[in-house]
């Protein structure tokens, strides 16, 4: 039963992941299961058994006591992804994060607790830069968006996060914002382009893709509402790979006038890197900043590499007046979801599914 810890569950039925074609060939590879994740499902199905749809797989349990209604959204958090059939905590809805947001909609919570809201953004980057076949022009708008200088600066970066989606609909009713990003055009941001791409030129199976940039803008409005900061937008490397990088600052920052930055990759020139910044701002009008950086990676290359270039990072710094305070590197500490709340969550039931 659904409420009532683990019970046999009919075999899974197989769903197209992400969107689809017209001729029914899945756009968007699968994305596996992480321990600590949540995933959310439909319900599509009441009787004779309780069907829940997911992003993987549509799975059924016995019905229970308590009551579902078609169309409602359920959350469960992955508890091992390696059993066969992976065990799943199914969440009640009390025990969700509070969050204003989360309060309005079960489609604004479901925006909010998804996990690796960009997931599907990178994967359909990368497939459709890397693919021969596609358009020169959608090549050409997307390029407006992934590419990077030999040798980056801030404001290439800035340029990035502005062009990422998170901004959109600011541009459209803030016309100071609409100034300092450019005008509403299909090649203003991304999610712009996708809006674009979905309607004038009718390819639904990109709407998940919009659902992806959404969740980003959700969380950080709900972090603005809380007093804090959480932007994540992708940085592109190379010709088809990506940084997932999320800007933060809880309130205790704010107060200290500190800002972190994670940059997670994985790749095969560099294999997975993780990069840690701290920045932390002068108390005192025209002062030092300070940087603390901490970079984890597998390669064992990567000590001497970071030890070498200490003394350039610094001279790159100095325009900027930031002091590099402090750089280490170390090993890759087990994945963890990278969305704070989930780890909040208390266990209610648990749930074996196949997908």
């Amino acid at each position: 039963m659904i409420n009532k810890g683990p019970q046999p569950l009919a075999p899974s039925i197989p769903v197209r992941t992400g969107g689809v074609n017209p001729v029914g060939t899945p756009t968007l590879p699968a994305i596996p299961l992480i321990k600590g994740q949540i995933i959310e499902g439909e319900v599509i199905q009441l009787k004779p058994n309780l069907l829940v749809e997911t992003h993987t797989s549509i799975f059924s349990a016995a019905l229970s006591a308590r009551q579902f209604a078609i169309g409602e959204r359920l959350w469960f958090r992955v508890l091992n992804p390696d059993t066969m059939p992976p065990k799943l905590l199914l969440i009640n809805e009390p025990h969700l994060t509070a969050s204003p947001l989360a309060q309005q909609s079960s489609l604004l919570r479901s925006l909010l607790f998804r996990h690796d809201s960009l997931t599907p953004i990178s994967q359909w980057l990368s497939q459709t830069l890397s693919a021969p076949e596609q358009s020169n022009s959608l090549h050409a708008l997307l390029r407006q968006f992934w590419q990077l200088p030999a040798q980056p600066q801030g404001e290439d970066i800035r340029r990035l996060l502005l062009q990422s989606g998170l901004f959109s609909e600011g541009r459209i009713r803030n016309p100071a914002m609409a100034q300092l990003i450019g005008p509403a055009t299909s090649a203003s941001d991304l999610k712009a382009l996708l809006q674009m791409l979905v309607i004038e030129e009718n390819n639904s199976h990109l709407k998940p893709l919009l659902e992806a940039i959404a969740s980003v803008q959700v969380k950080a409005l709900d972090a603005f509402l809380n007093n804090q900061l959480n932007y994540q937008w992708l940085l592109p490397w190379g010709e088809q790979g990506y940084f997932w990088a999320n800007l933060r600052q809880n309130e205790s920052q704010k107060q200290r006038r500190q800002w972190s930055l994670q940059l997670n990759h994985e790749g095969p020139e560099l294999g997975k890197l993780n990069i840690s910044l701290l920045l932390s701002e002068s108390q005192t009008l025209g002062g030092v900043s300070l940087a603390t950086l901490h970079f984890a990676s597998a390669a064992p290359w990567l000590s001497d590499l970071v030890g070498a270039s200490r003394q350039r990072l610094q001279e790159a710094l100095q325009p900027h007046n930031i002091q590099l305070q402090q750089v280490s590197v170390g090993p890759l500490v087990p994945p963890l979801p990278r969305d704070p709340m989930v780890d909040t969550l208390e266990q209610t039931s648990i749930l074996d599914i196949k997908v």
